[in-house]
């Protein structure tokens, strides 16, 4: 119409489509949930991603079962939405699960893995647990320093996560280390989350 359309804008015209447009298409449907509640995380718009992500949760376990990537996937990005808006409890439980999903899978050698264990660490961090983020954040280290092709960026944030939970241990001379190795591999990157 030839005016300016925002990305909320289109994502809010889209959900108000996807269950008259998609109601036989199960597969279809949750892969465009997830994919619209993680462009909602991607807004800071958290209550509007986990209206979507609860019901393609809810649909992905009910069609498929409780032990397939897309369920974990949709768990990660419900976790997060829920870690963004300060339910750090509920948002690990979800990421446990979708570790759990991944572990029993084989799926534990790409970034994503990285990804999930170094916001499992974070949530825990977020609670005050600041002995058992380094178990989950050493894991992802060794992951994401044998990607191949390497991914200085994933690396840069686990390495970044590592630096905080030790900064809040009081081993400054450990979080300066690792804070710096991060500031390296992440020094043009933007905050895609």
């Amino acid at each position: 119409r030839g005016n300016s359309v925002t990305v909320r804008e289109v994502l809010d015209a889209a959900t108000k489509r996807i269950d008259t447009d998609l109601h036989t298409e199960p597969r279809l449907r949750t892969q465009l949930l997830v994919a619209m509640g993680q462009a909602y995380n991607g807004l800071g718009l958290w209550d509007q991603a986990s209206q979507l992500l609860e019901p393609a949760v809810e649909q992905e376990r009910k069609s498929f079962g409780d032990s397939h990537m897309e369920l974990a996937e949709a768990l990660t990005a419900l976790a997060t939405a829920n870690h963004n808006s300060n339910r750090f409890d509920v948002g690990l439980a979800q990421y446990l699960e979708a570790l759990k999903i991944r572990e029993a899978l084989g799926r534990m050698r790409d970034a994503d893995a990285a990804k999930l264990l170094n916001a499992v660490a974070g949530s825990l961090r977020a609670q005050q647990h600041f002995d058992q983020p380094l178990h989950y954040s050493q894991r992802a280290e060794a992951i994401a320093r044998g990607l191949a092709p390497a991914q200085p960026r994933v690396l840069g944030q686990v390495l970044q996560g590592y630096a905080m939970t030790y900064l809040l241990t009081g081993e400054h001379a450990r979080a300066e280390r690792l804070a710096r190795d991060s500031l390296a591999l992440l020094r043009d990157a933007v905050n895609d989350d």
